[in-house]
């Protein structure tokens, strides 16, 4: 429980004083990347293990994807990945969620960013912001 408060109140002050590699950055991937390692400790099954590598193959896909500055592709990665995390952690606290529900929330969310990404280019420079108000993390 300390931990989740940890990683709330690092990704606040990240968001709230935003600034790409800042101290509050640091702290926000940090916390973040402890939660991650304590959950896929704490729950090893195979279906975990599975959202587990779907979720590190993401967060390298949009690493290079931000390496070589892509950054709207870069985004829509980070966006997948938040959300694959998202799910990951409601099954960590045993959230009940039907198949249905699951498949027709991962579209939406996943339609949301991609029309969001293809309509919308002046928003970019925005869009993580914007994501923070969108996704809890």
């Amino acid at each position: 429980m300390v931990l989740m408060f940890l990683v709330m109140a690092a990704s606040l002050l990240h968001w709230t004083f935003y600034r790409h590699k800042s101290l509050f950055h640091a702290i926000d991937i940090v916390c973040a990347g402890v939660m991650i390692v304590k959950v896929a400790i704490q729950t090893i099954s195979p279906a975990m293990l599975c959202a587990h590598i779907i979720m590190l193959y993401i967060f390298l896909r949009g690493r290079m994807h931000m390496q070589d500055g892509a950054y709207r592709k870069h985004l829509a990665y980070h966006l997948l990945f938040r959300l694959i995390v998202f799910w990951i952690l409601c099954a960590y606290v045993n959230m009940q969620i039907s198949p249905r529900l699951f498949c027709l929330m991962t579209f939406a969310y996943y339609a949301h960013v991609r029309t969001t990404l293809w309509m919308c280019p002046f928003l970019y420079h925005h869009a993580t912001r914007l994501a923070c108000v969108v996704m809890v993390r």
